[in-house]
């Protein structure tokens, strides 16, 4: 399933915090209750305090399920960058073989794209609302409405290269012959191209992902393809 092991991610990592703050969450609750009890009966002014008071609690202990910190939320986003993206690649006429969310050394492989124009190793990056520069190779993701919010992914290029180098040797062996994996980073967010090569890795629009890749010279006979995407595992 796409985003799969993101999703997974995300649950456990939700369901733990919502254990450590459930205390906080009751406390509030609580509070608010005993201030609306103790408010509703009286006539005089303290009614409209302690009822406002009490429900701005109450309100807090229900919408502080949602409340989730950004190591955890960004897990949710992930997958729902897998999962778009995968969409996306649903549009790959036939000839086109795609597998989701695989097992990889550095970390799981998003998609594992086999086609006429090359074996191509994905990775979704849901940046969506951040502009998408570059600084001595490494991409920087910065928010759209507020420029002092950076985030800089200096371990991507490097891990996107080892993940797609790890699928040569594999694939080589079925073909007999050796074979180039393409490193791919698909982004959901504001690139200034459509797709762009820095340091060895390529960037895609993940709205332009197909058009890019049918837009390759082919590579692969399909009895090529046939094989590797045996073999992509």
């Amino acid at each position: 399933m796409p985003g799969g092991q993101a999703d997974e991610k995300y649950r456990k990592l939700r369901a733990a915090h919502l254990r450590r703050t459930r205390w906080a969450r009751w406390g509030f609750g609580a509070a608010g209750i005993a201030l609306i009890t103790w408010g509703g009966p009286r006539a005089d002014d303290s009614v409209a305090i302690a009822c406002t008071i009490g429900g701005a609690l109450l309100m807090i202990a229900v919408m502080s399920r949602d409340w989730l910190p950004w190591h955890v939320e960004k897990w949710d986003l992930g997958a729902e960058g897998e999962r778009n993206t995968a969409k996306e690649l649903e549009r790959l006429p036939q000839g086109w073989h795609v597998t989701h969310d695989l097992n990889g050394p550095y970390g799981n492989i998003d998609h594992l794209v086999v086609g006429p124009g090359g074996v191509f190793v994905i990775d979704t990056k849901n940046w969506a609302g951040r502009t998408v520069t570059f600084d001595l190779g490494v991409p920087v993701a910065t928010r759209v409405l507020d420029a002092d919010d950076k985030a800089r992914w200096d371990k991507l290029p490097r891990n996107a290269k080892a993940q797609a180098a790890r699928q040569s040797a594999p694939l080589a062996a079925r073909l007999g012959r050796r074979i180039w994996v393409t490193p791919v980073v698909a982004v959901w967010g504001e690139l200034a191209q459509p797709s762009r090569q820095v340091d060895g890795v390529t960037y895609v629009r993940a709205s332009h992902l197909v058009e890019w890749l049918l837009g390759l010279p082919a590579k692969l006979t399909a009895a090529e393809v046939a094989a590797v995407s045996g073999a992509g595992r």
